[in-house]
């Protein structure tokens, strides 16, 4: 069985650990993270180790690449959460929203994939001075294959915390789906 990068953490190299166990300091001392604070930062720890292993970053590469990334990944962060602050402005209860408000939601929509195109057009022409053009183009790929294996692990932890709802009974003479007999 293929394990998946993200989980091969302690496989990494010291240059890379480093950074990441620094990452993980930077907290200020004596506040107490919440959850939800703890587990953006694993995640991120586990997307730097994603990416670093995914692009096979030098550690000369990954002392450039990583200031210049979090640069990019602090300004797309700015723009999605500055796009979700004005569509709750902009949300109503469906039965009193206008054509406008409509049209209005779908325009901010577009703006904001648009000025998210343009930072990463910005950014991949930074990466590429600091990357070849094979590992910067790897970067969003990376990216991409990061989010996907995440979202799928926290749809699985989900399913698996929620019980399943129950099934009819199989009608008598029709195959049973339950069997693992494969």
């Amino acid at each position: 069985m293929k394990t998946s990068p993200i989980f091969n953490f302690f496989s990494i190299p010291a240059f890379i650990a480093i950074p990441v166990f620094l990452y993980g300091q930077s907290v200020q001392p004596g506040a107490q993270p919440d959850k939800k604070q703890e587990q953006k930062e694993r995640m991120n720890v586990q997307k730097i180790a994603f990416i670093t292993n995914s692009l096979q970053l030098t550690p000369e590469e990954a002392q450039k690449f990583w200031p210049v990334y979090n640069e990019y990944e602090n300004n797309r962060e700015n723009l999605q959460k500055s796009h979700r602050d004005g569509m709750q402005k902009l949300k109503k209860e469906p039965t009193q929203m206008t054509e406008k408000d409509y049209d209005a939601m779908v325009e901010a929509e577009l703006s904001l994939r648009q000025r998210l195109l343009d930072l990463k057009k910005q950014y991949y022409q930074k990466f590429k001075t600091i990357l070849p053009a094979s590992k910067a183009v790897k970067l969003f790929e990376a990216e991409k294959t990061f989010r996907r294996e995440a979202a799928e692990r926290r749809q699985n932890k989900a399913g698996a915390m929620s019980p399943k709802p129950p099934q009819p009974p199989t009608p008598p003479g029709m195959p049973d789906d339950t069997d693992d007999d494969d």
